[in-house]
């Protein structure tokens, strides 16, 4: 598998993670999305475009650790609103 792919990947997983946000909050999912897309357009504009003489490596590096955390944060996000419905339920 070659970094390309990976980072095709990842991007796929970051996207299918903020999709299943809108299913706990559709507000956020609509100020999550144009900022994942923004970021993403830039990135891999620098990648493809301005990766000359070695610095495509720091484009994908960035775009996969930027892309890392916005997973985490809303799985993490998720999972918060999880708990916190089911401990409400349970009341």
């Amino acid at each position: 598998m070659t970094d390309i792919y990976l980072l095709y990947t990842s991007s796929v997983i970051t996207f299918l993670v903020t999709l299943l946000l809108y299913r706990y909050n559709k507000k956020a999912f609509w100020v999550v999305l144009p900022v994942f897309i923004i970021y993403t357009t830039y990135f891999y504009y620098g990648l493809f475009y301005k990766g000359q003489y070695g610095s495509s490596l720091v484009w994908l590096v960035y775009l996969l650790v930027i892309n890392s955390v916005h997973v985490l944060a809303v799985l993490g996000y998720v999972v918060f609103k999880m708990v916190r419905v089911r401990l409400h339920h349970k009341n």
